[in-house]
C-alpha cells in the first residue's frame, strides 16, 4: 500500500495524479469534462473509473498497491452522486479507502494542507469553501439558485447583452461585436443553437468581456464588477468563521485572471488576504487522501 491517487473534476477536464505516500508525484493523465449535471452521472462514474483505472496501467502500478483515493468534483453533491461514484470506484479498487467530494476541497487542500482557510473555485462554475480543523463549510454556488461568478455566467451575461443590443434594449458596444463575431450566426434566430450549446461552449464567451473590458467597454465592466461583487461577497461572509486575518485562494480561470483581482480586492474585508492558487488543484486532491488515511475521513 504505497500509493495515493486523486482527481480533481470540472466542467471542462479533469485531471488524474498518482504519488508516494509523501506526495511526490508519479504520473499524470487529463480527461474530458467529468460534471454529472452536464454529462450525467453513468458518463462521470465511467470516466472516473477508467480514468483511475488508466493511471495505475500507465504507471506500472498494482491496482492493490494503492492505499487511499479521493475524487474532487464539480457537480456532485446532490441526487446521491457522490455516493455512487464512491461506491463504483470502491468497486475497482476494494483494498483502497476512497472519499468523493466537491472539486472546492481540492482547492482547500491544495492551499491549505497543514492549516485553514478559504478556498474560492471560479472556473466554469463558482463555489467557495471554508476549511476550519479539517472541518469543511459551503458558502453559496447553489447551482440554478445561486448562479454567479464563474465563466458560464460571465459568458452568459455577455450574449445577453448581445441579445439586448440587437432589440435596442442596450446600445451595441465592443463587446456585443465581439460575441457576434464569435458565434457566426445571427444570434436571435439560432437561440435554440446557443442555449443547447453546453456550459463549457457558453463559458468560453467569458473571455471576450475580459478583452472587452481591457477596450474600456462600459458593459464588460458591469459584467465583472457584478460577478466579482458576488465572489467578494462569498469571501466576506467567511469572516464569520475566523477571528482576525484569514487567507483566501482564487483557483480556475477565472479566479486567476489578473483583472478579477484587481476589481475584487477593494470589494473585500481587510481582514481576507486574497492570493491565487500557485500549484494545480489534483494535488489538494491527493493531500485530502492521505486524510483518508489518517483520520479515516
Amino acid at each position: 500500500m504505497r500509493y495515493l491517487m486523486g482527481a480533481d473534476g470540472g466542467g471542462t477536464k479533469t485531471a488524474f495524479l498518482i504519488t508516494d505516500l509523501e506526495g511526490n508525484k508519479i504520473y499524470e493523465i487529463k480527461k474530458g469534462r467529468s460534471n454529472p449535471n452536464d454529462i450525467g452521472i453513468e458518463n462521470t462514474v465511467n470516466l472516473v473509473v477508467d480514468g483511475f483505472t488508466s493511471l495505475c496501467e500507465q504507471s506500472g502500478v498494482d491496482k492493490g498497491e494503492v492505499a487511499a483515493i479521493f475524487a474532487g468534483m464539480a457537480g456532485v453533491t446532490a441526487n446521491g452522486y457522490k455516493e455512487i461514484i464512491r461506491a463504483a470506484v470502491q468497486k475497482a479498487f476494494p483494498n483502497a479507502m476512497v472519499g468523493v467530494a466537491h472539486d472546492g476541497v481540492n482547492i482547500l487542500y491544495a492551499a491549505f494542507p497543514e492549516s485553514d482557510g478559504v478556498g474560492v473555485i471560479c472556473g466554469t462554475g463558482t463555489s467557495c469553501f471554508v476549511k476550519k480543523n479539517d472541518v469543511l463549510y459551503r458558502i453559496g454556488g447553489y447551482g440554478l439558485f445561486d448562479l454567479y461568478g464563474g465563466g458560464y455566467e460571465i459568458g452568459r451575461a455577455a450574449i445577453s447583452h448581445a441579445l439586448r443590443s440587437i432589440d435596442g434594449r442596450d446600445e451595441k458596444s465592443v463587446l456585443s461585436e465581439m460575441v457576434q463575431e464569435k458565434a457566426g450566426f445571427d444570434l436571435i434566430e439560432n437561440l435554440s443553437t446557443l442555449i443547447s450549446s453546453g456550459r463549457s461552449n457558453i463559458a468560453a464567451y467569458a473571455l471576450l468581456v475580459y478583452e472587452a473590458y481591457k477596450q474600456s467597454d462600459k458593459y464588460a465592466k458591469q459584467i465583472l464588477d457584478q460577478h466579482t461583487g458576488y465572489l467578494a461577497e462569498l469571501i466576506n461572509t467567511a469572516s464569520r468563521y475566523f477571528d482576525g486575518s484569514y487567507n483566501v485562494a482564487l483557483a480556475g480561470s477565472i479566479g486567476k485572471d489578473p483583472i478579477t483581482l484587481q476589481i475584487l480586492k477593494p470589494k473585500l474585508v481587510p481582514q481576507a488576504l486574497v492570493s491565487v492558487l500557485d500549484c494545480e488543484p489534483i494535488y489538494g486532491a491527493v493531500s485530502r487522501a492521505r486524510v483518508l488515511l489518517t483520520k479515516g475521513n
